[in-house]
């Protein structure tokens, strides 16, 4: 008895190990047939998004392209950068402050900028002219901020003057969310 108890686990132990070691050749030679593409389908896009080096705004939110704050996704290991932040709409308002090399000006109107709005001249705007709209002063630091010169282009502002435009011209709720974004934590920083 004792011989055929030795057998058989034996033979237990040999149809494991096999059995461990097909599945594991049958996942490595599925990965390279597509099985690593339906893997990360499974994944949502913005964990993808958010792995590797990130910028965070001042409060610790991840600052993202898509003009969304993503916080408590599980990823990857990540290392993150210096705060993501832009000037705010006072330092603007000083027209020597404005980044070089644009293709708009101070008189640029708001609606010829963005493509509809006021047709207010942006430097009024950023004044505060009475009547001018605070949400569009907002939507002007952004691209100011984005602009290739900016001095908030060097302190990792996420965003280019384009992808701004882009995000207004969306139309809700892509523009409310990105306006709140802006507002709340990339137009933060002062000189």
């Amino acid at each position: 008895m004792n011989e055929l108890n030795k057998r058989t686990e034996q033979s237990d132990l040999a149809s494991a190990s096999s059995s461990g070691i097909a599945r594991r050749r049958m996942i490595l030679a599925s990965l390279g047939k597509g099985a690593s593409v339906a893997a990360v389908v499974a994944v949502p896009m913005n964990s993808l998004a958010a792995i590797g080096t990130l910028s965070v705004t001042a409060t610790g939110e991840r600052c993202t392209v898509s003009g969304a704050i993503i916080s408590g996704v599980v990823h990857s290991k990540e290392t993150v950068t210096a705060e993501c932040a832009g000037l705010n709409p006072s330092y603007y308002a000083n027209p020597a402050n404005w980044p070089t090399n644009l293709s708009f000006t101070t008189t640029t109107t708001f609606s010829e900028l963005f493509g509809s709005g006021s047709s207010d001249k942006l430097l009024d705007i950023l004044q505060g002219a009475l009547g001018t709209s605070t949400a569009e002063a907002s939507w002007i630091t952004a691209v100011l901020n984005g602009s290739d010169n900016s001095l908030a282009v060097s302190t990792n502002y996420p965003y280019t003057a384009a992808q701004v435009i882009s995000f207004y011209q969306a139309g809700d709720p892509t523009r409310s969310s990105a306006l709140a974004f802006f507002q709340g934590f990339m137009q933060t920083r002062t000189i």
